[in-house]
Parts: C-alpha cells; sequence; structure tokens
C-alpha cells in the first residue's frame, strides 16, 4: 500500500482595488453562473456598490418604480397575481365558514 497525499492547490488573486493577495474562496470572492469574480474583492464590492447607491440613489430609487409599474402590466405577471388573490380569497371563504360553524356548535 502506498501513501498518497492530495494536494489541494489553492489559487491566490489580486484585488484590483485594495491590491491585497487573497485565496480565490466563497469567502473572499463572489461566483456568478459557476465561476468566480476575480477582479475585486467581496469587502471592496459591497464598499463600491454602497458608494454607487449614495450618489445615484434617486436614479435607482425612480428606475426602481418605473420597472414596477412596467413589470405588473406583463400578462403572465397578471395572471399569477390573480391566480394568487383567487386562492386567497377562496381560503378566506373558507375559514370564514369553518369559523361561523364554530360559533354555531358553541
Amino acid at each position: 500500500m502506498s501513501d498518497t497525499k492530495t494536494e489541494i492547490k489553492i489559487e491566490i488573486v489580486r484585488c484590483n482595488d485594495c491590491l491585497k493577495e487573497l485565496p480565490l474562496t466563497k469567502d473572499n470572492f463572489y461566483i456568478c453562473k459557476g465561476k468566480f469574480k476575480k477582479t475585486r474583492c467581496k469587502p471592496c464590492k459591497r464598499i463600491k456598490t454602497k458608494l454607487y447607491y449614495t450618489k445615484n440613489k434617486k436614479k435607482i430609487i425612480e428606475y426602481s418604480k418605473n420597472y414596477q409599474k412596467e413589470y405588473i402590466k406583463r400578462p403572465y405577471v397578471r395572471e399569477r397575481i390573480n391566480k394568487k388573490n383567487r386562492a386567497e380569497r377562496a381560503l378566506i371563504k373558507k375559514l370564514m365558514k369553518f369559523k361561523h360553524l364554530l360559533t354555531e356548535t358553541q
């Protein structure tokens, strides 16, 4: 029997913002579509995102409101909302009927 040790090599990547050399792991870098985003570490990405939001808050909020208005107009979305509302109304109706039966027996 031979002793074979498997060596795990962890790739070291340099962040483009802070220039720190970090191991390429989930703790240090984001994953998108199964691949690591190697350009910016998580702390730098968070800082960049917060900075962008503070500078463009009104624009982002306005975009979000417009998107929501347009999204609800889509037929498949409307149908899904209506289906959910019908199910909720049916459940409420059943609960009211059950509640009515409980009060009659007491």
